[in-house]
């Protein structure tokens, strides 16, 4: 059974006997009753929440009020402290996974015809979070015959891309198998893989066919496999474009290291395209035609952004 002192039994300015029924009072720094608060609440107005509400300052409160206002005041708090956090994590997600453009690159792999068939290459048209999907860029894609890989993970916006590093997250998630021998010998990933250690099985099946031309002037090295053409007519093209070989020296090179047949080649070789080592291939969102910048003649198709 509670028990009040005569304090605590001093009428409210508004003459009315508060109604204890087994709580406790609550009073203002200067005495003035405010409310009862009733047993197993814990936490019920106070003066300061009191006086954002001008219909309530000053007037006794049912016990029954005085704890819903104390629990809305409760909920109305935790649920702003949630919307806050909630919205800070999204920021942070959103910064950490999203390129300048909105969504993050996707992996895509190439026709299995035309030039570099097969190939893995980044573009945009990635996913940034379930249902955020950068669905037109992908579309274009898709239209072109490109095939959407999406079980390896979604890829950075290349900012390297003579480096290989767009592709890192993919190989970390199993991709190694999606890379053709060509595309694996073209950027010598036989020899120093972007993520080390990676093995390429595409490449283990076919390494034993293996063609290389090394250039006895400088440090270009190609390799490549006896169906592909075209190494070799870059081979010839740096030959006679880089270090002055006249047509007859070229083949005879290119002999000497077991580059067999190389008439067609001679036959079908650019006149003014230069030799340089191919980048890892990267598809721009408004290309049309598949480039690779600064690449040779053999490694046209994909274009990196701007």
């Amino acid at each position: 059974m509670s028990h009040h002192t005569i304090e605590d039994m001093i009428p409210t300015q508004y003459d009315e006997q508060p109604d204890y029924k087994g709580g406790s009072p609550v009073r203002t720094k200067s005495g003035q009753l405010l409310a009862v608060k009733p047993e197993g609440i814990t936490e019920v107005p106070t003066e300061p929440a009191l006086k954002e509400t001008p219909e309530l300052a000053g007037r006794a409160l049912d016990p029954s009020v005085a704890a819903t206002i104390a629990r809305m005041q409760e909920e109305i708090s935790r649920l702003t402290r949630d919307v806050q956090k909630q919205s800070k994590r999204m920021t942070e997600q959103d910064e950490a996974e999203l390129s300048e453009g909105g969504f993050p690159w996707q992996y895509y792999k190439r026709p299995e015809r035309g030039p570099e068939a097969g190939w893995v290459v980044t573009a945009p048209g990635g996913e940034a979070r379930p249902g955020r999907l950068d669905a037109s860029a992908r579309a274009i894609y898709m239209t072109k015959g490109f095939k959407v890989l999406t079980d390896y993970g979604v890829a950075p916006i290349p900012s390297d891309a003579s480096s290989g590093r767009q592709y890192i997250t993919m190989l970390e998630n199993g991709g190694a198998r999606e890379f053709p021998a060509s595309q694996v010998l073209a950027f010598k990933w036989h020899l120093t893989p972007p993520l080390p250690g990676t093995v390429f099985p595409q490449y283990e099946a076919r390494k034993a066919d293996v063609l290389a031309f090394v250039c006895d002037e400088c440090d270009c090295e190609l390799f490549f496999l006896p169906e592909d053409m075209d190494t070799p007519r870059s081979a010839f093209n740096h030959l006679r474009q880089g270090h002055q070989y006249n047509r007859q020296e070229a083949m005879l090179a290119l002999e000497a290291q077991g580059i067999k047949n190389v008439a067609p080649y001679a036959i079908k070789a650019a006149s003014n395209t230069p030799t340089v080592a191919p980048a890892p291939a990267t598809v721009a969102a408004n290309s049309e035609q598949v480039n690779a910048e600064g690449t040779s003649e053999l490694y046209q198709g994909l274009q990196s952004p701007e």
